[in-house]
């Protein structure tokens, strides 16, 4: 063998192998930008979800105040059992201020619901 084959080997050698360091560092260069890439909008996609987070805290909050605002305008009005008992008395000739008395009720909402079981009847 000749001295310069080694040698022309040993060149091309270093070469294959500086170009697949240049290569790879290109190929790493690469994927750190597409990390940050990705990381950036990872990061805006959590700044999107804490704001939605915090809407939604915002409308629960509200909505529990105004299901306790509804409680407690409900509280001691008129229940199912209430009306029945109302309209049973009505019906059998109780003056609406009467029944209203005796369940201890106000004597508007009794004619209000005699006021309506009439307007109902007549359809």
């Amino acid at each position: 063998m000749t001295p310069w084959i080694p040698e022309a080997m040993a060149t091309a050698g270093m070469a294959v192998g500086l170009m697949a360091g240049v290569l790879c560092v290109w190929l790493h260069q690469r994927r750190r930008r597409e990390i940050a890439q990705l990381r950036g909008e990872l990061e805006r996609v959590r700044v999107d979800c804490l704001a939605g987070i915090g809407r939604v805290r915002k409308e629960f909050e509200e909505r529990q105040l105004e299901s306790q605002a509804t409680a407690e305008f409900c509280e001691g009005r008129l229940s199912v059992g209430g009306r029945s008992r109302v309209m049973r008395m009505l019906r059998a000739g109780i003056a609406p201020e009467t029944a209203a008395a005796e369940l201890g009720m106000a004597r508007s909402e009794v004619r209000l619901l005699k006021e309506v079981a009439a307007a109902l009847l007549e359809r």
